[in-house]
This record gives structure tokens, sequence and C-alpha cells, in this order.
């Protein structure tokens, strides 16, 4: 790792401040200190210690170029965490009562020692990671794997467990954790009872390079949770297909969770689970017992005929190429974006919410840069036009349907309004048609577009000359009688 000079100055600038925040539990008072909290160890700390993490980030990683937008708060107030330990072990050396806070017994060797524990935790820290979301939102039914985008989706079955690490987290729920106080967290299980207690879900793995310290919602998490996030956009979007397609003769099943005996209930079975590839010892659970994770509000009933309609109809084969070589890829970044914002305007509650996600998904896909000398609103709607029809007279009527579907938009965005009227329900459902079509046009058309290249400008390319096929016809002579 390139890690700068001023790196040293910076946790020890960092620890004068932060130390402050901690001191022995039998410790009279804190300097700083309002409320403070007993923890599992021998430290109390108070209110001002939860900003050590933000701290961290601000004052040290930020400065690296190492480090910097690859470490989060929750990764960096993990290391902070582990930074303490080390520190307060060193202190417990030299003095073997601890009084006031830890910022008064810190040395100028404690630096040191903080700056090669520092190093050597941020390197041991970087890896590839396997990210695992357990899931009751997808059913497979006579198959046992496939894969959308970059994940796998799996039963768990022994196969799938065979390939876990020996050591496995228990997966507690937090009441149970609480309820039973004598128990050390986390609780390893076997590999068997792994198996007999998720056998009846579906495992979503995803490898993900990058800094993840110990059970946190690290940068690491937050990619992998879009990955699988992108599972559902594509799922949702090919239900969407098959549900307004003319010659209905598939649909891809759905059915609504169920919880304690009652249909339709959200789902609450989503646990994450992240391994290290370097020492493939050890499953640990991702903490997220604090935050609800939307991914969706069915399950979908996968079977091969799926699988098989997806490849042939859905161009899944063409959409995991594009996810997998989305580096570089301008388009294949546009696509991801589109699938986002499809997904978000699914889970939305609020029609008028719901109609702005899906605009941003269509601009995200289709929209040209900012040029002077074209009109935005136009440009978008004959890009729908062109992948909704071949038809010179329905793209002309796609074009103003769509045109009409952008009034409503400005009126949302610019002038506040909100849906309301039947008319605009009815708008809603078109744009969701049009995102639909749109993202399958795109797919459909990879091996043309690619011809021009793999930026935004190559697309609107394609376009461009799509609107210049056929050239001018020339009108018939007019039949006269010439004397």
């Amino acid at each position: 790792m390139k890690i700068s000079n001023q790196f040293e100055k910076n946790i020890e600038k960092f620890l004068k401040a932060a130390l402050t925040f901690i001191a022995h539990k039998d410790s009279p008072n804190i300097r700083v200190a309002r409320d403070t909290y007993d923890f599992d160890n021998e430290l109390k700390k108070t209110n001002e210690y939860f900003l050590g993490g933000y701290l961290l980030k601000e004052l040290v990683l930020d400065k690296e170029k190492e480090f910097r937008y690859k470490i989060n708060d929750n990764s960096s107030h993990s290391l902070f965490e582990a930074l303490v330990e080390a520190i307060y072990e060193k202190i417990k050396e030299r003095d073997e009562k601890v009084t006031t806070t830890l910022s008064n017994h810190f040395e100028n060797d404690d630096s040191r020692l903080a700056t090669n524990f520092m190093k050597k935790i941020l390197a041991e820290s970087h890896d590839k990671y396997s990210i695992i979301l357990i899931t009751d939102l997808i059913d497979l039914l006579d198959i046992n794997r496939f894969q959308v985008g970059n994940v796998e989706i799996a039963k768990i079955n022994e196969d799938f467990i065979n390939n876990l690490p020996e050591q496995i987290e228990g997966g507690l729920g937090l009441l149970e954790i609480l309820a039973k106080e004598n128990e050390v967290y986390p609780i390893y299980i076997t590999k068997d009872n792994f198996l007999k207690q998720n056998k009846k879900y579906i495992a979503l793995s995803v490898g993900i390079t990058g800094f993840h310290h110990n059970r946190e919602r690290s940068i690491v998490f937050e990619e992998a949770l879009s990955e699988f996030r992108q599972v559902f956009a594509y799922l949702t979007y090919a239900k969407h297909f098959f549900a307004n397609k003319k010659e209905k003769t598939f649909e891809i099943k759905t059915r609504s969770p169920e919880y304690g005996g009652l249909l339709g209930k959200p789902s609450i079975m989503q646990s994450y689970y992240v391994g290290k590839q370097r020492d493939n010892d050890t499953l640990k659970m991702i903490d997220t017992r604090w935050v609800d994770i939307e991914l969706f509000n069915e399950i979908f009933l996968i079977d091969s005929e799926t699988v098989r309609q997806l490849n042939e109809l859905c161009y899944l084969k063409k959409y995991n190429y594009l996810i997998e070589n989305i580096v570089g890829n301008q388009i294949a970044g546009k696509v991801k974006r589109a699938f986002h914002w499809f997904l978000k305007a699914n889970l939305e509650d609020n029609s008028t919410d719901e109609l702005v996600s899906l605009f941003i998904g269509l601009e995200s896909l289709l929209s040209s840069g900012p040029d002077p000398f074209r009109g935005s609103t136009d440009d978008l709607a004959e890009n729908v036009a062109i992948l909704m029809t071949r038809s010179p007279e329905e793209r002309y009527s796609f074009k103003k349907k769509v045109k009409d579907a952008y009034k409503l938009r400005c009126k949302v965005v610019h002038a506040g309004e909100t849906i309301k009227r039947e008319k605009d329900f009815f708008t809603i459902i078109q744009l969701r048609n049009y995102v639909v079509w749109s993202l399958r046009g795109i797919l459909s058309r990879l091996d043309q577009i690619f011809k021009y290249g793999n930026k935004e400008k190559h697309l609107q390319e394609y376009f461009d000359r799509e609107k210049l096929k056929g050239g001018m016809s020339i009108p018939p002579k007019p039949n006269l009688k010439v004397d």
C-alpha cells in the first residue's frame, strides 16, 4: 500500500482528540463527558466516542489516496474500535491503573504503534470477499442455480454448503441475543445446522473486492447489495415485459410472502454473510439488524422454463455479459442505473415518486449528453420510439405519447404537482412499459450498438443513424398529358 509520510502525524493528531472520549470504567469522571456508556470490556465511553469513526475517516483515511472513497463510516468506526483496544493494551503494560482518559496516558511511542497497527489492519482488511444473501424472495423449483449479472442464485443444499468455510456464524436475532444474557456472541454453528436452518431459502452470492474489517456494513457490503438489487430489478423488468406482451403465452409467477401464517406481510428473512477469500475459514454475519433493507415485495418463482424464456425473450445472457464487463463501459453503466431506478419505482408507494423514478431511469438510459443543437425532450422521445417499434407511423405516435408524459414529469418536478387524475395513473402505466421495452431494446441491439463503441456518444450515434435510415422518399412523377 502507498501511504504518505503524513500518515503517522495524522493518526497522532486524531488520537489525541479521540482518546479524550474514553477512560477506564472505574475512573471517577471523563473530562469531556456528559453521559457515559459501559461496554463489555474495561472501558467506558462518552457520547462523543461515536464520532470516533467519522473523525478517523476525515482526519486520517480520507487524506490518503489509497483509502479515500473506499472506506465508509461503518468500516472506519470498526477500525477505530480495534485501534482503541490496541492502544489500551499498550497503555496497560505501562500503567496498571488507568484513572483518567486514555489521552492523558498517550505517549509518542504509541503513535508509532498506532501507525503500524493501522497499516497492518488495513492491509489485512483489503481482499476479495464473497457476500451471501439468504433470502425468501426467490424460490427455485426444478433447478438448483442460475445467474443474473454478477450474482449466482442457488438452492441451499449440500452442494452449496460444501463450498462454505467450516466456521459459520449462527444468526441469532437481536431479541434472542438480549434474551440469552450468558451467551457469547457470535455463536458458531456446523454446516449441517446451517443447512437445516436455511434449506428452504435461496442464497444469492457475489464476489466483491475492497476493504471490510469485521461485520460492519462496509462499502464491500454496499456494492454487494447493489448487485443483489440488480437481480430483483432484472426479474421485475422481465415480469412486466411478459405481463404487457401482446401474445401472452408466458408469465413469471410470484406469490406474496408469508409470515406468521399471514399472506401479504413483508418478508423478514434477509440475512447477509461475508467470507474472506485469502483466509477462507469463517463466514460472518454482516450487522444489518438496525436497518430495513428493501429488495422487493413478492417472491419470484423460478423454474427451468422461466430461465429459458429469460434467455430467449429478455436477453439474460446479454445482460449478464454487460454487467460482468461494466468497467470502462458507459453503456453498461447507463443500463445498470436504469435498472436500479426501475426497481426503485416499483418499490414506491407514492405514484408521484414512481413517476419521477421511472423518468430518471429512462433518461439515464437514453438521454444524450448536453448538446446546444438538439432538443433533449425530442431526442429522448425519438429514442424511445425507435426502441418501441419499426413502423414510422407508430414511432411518430409513440413520440407524441412520450412527450405528453414528459409534460406531466415537468409539472411534478418543476411545479410541485402530485399525481391525482385517473389519466395520470394511466400515463404511469404507459411510462413503465416504455422503460421495460427500452431496456429490452438496448439489450437486444447490443451487437449493433457496440459496432460504434461502448461510450454514451456511441449510443447516440446508433440512434442518429437509425433516424436517418432509408433516406428521403421520391414522389412519383405526375401523370400529365403532354400535347
